[in-house]
């Protein structure tokens, strides 16, 4: 794994310094391997992870 890949900027108004409440309300940043990116609430991540399909 190329861990180069995970480098980016992140301005520190950007960084959670306190928990959400309520805790659901928690965002989620999703990116799908076709590039799709969408966000999500916590509360709403049923149907967000992909299943395999290899079979393994």
């Amino acid at each position: 794994m190329r861990t180069d890949l995970f480098d980016f900027d992140l301005p520190d108004d950007r960084i959670a310094l306190q928990p959400v409440s309520p805790r659901d309300a928690a965002r989620l940043l999703v990116v799908r391997a076709a590039r799709r990116v969408f966000d999500r609430t916590w509360a709403r991540k049923e149907g967000i992870a992909e299943h395999p399909t290899s079979g393994v």
